[in-house]
């Protein structure tokens, strides 16, 4: 059993040669903001279509707690920010 070495030079983000690679966490915090969206606007398309006869704003809680637990509060309190009706 053999085991190969690189001796490659790397910057501070882990990418050979001056390559510029976005970290695993930067695009699934871009993933978890689309999903998040995509949920809000077909929850309030929904809202907007059934008018007072049914309540669902209980289901704006999904995507909220999905940003809340993958980034951070302050996140959660911009999507809640994107639920609230005029």
């Amino acid at each position: 059993m053999s085991v190969t070495w690189s001796l490659r030079k790397t910057d501070a983000q882990g990418s050979a040669d001056g390559e510029v690679n976005p970290g695993p966490a930067t695009t699934s915090r871009l993933r978890i903001w689309i999903t998040a969206a995509l949920g809000i606007a077909a929850i309030a398309s929904v809202d907007f279509m059934s008018g007072v006869e049914l309540r669902v704003f209980p289901l704006y809680f999904a995507p909220i707690s999905l940003v809340a637990w993958r980034a951070g509060r302050s996140a959660a309190l911009i999507a809640a920010a994107f639920c609230q009706t005029p």
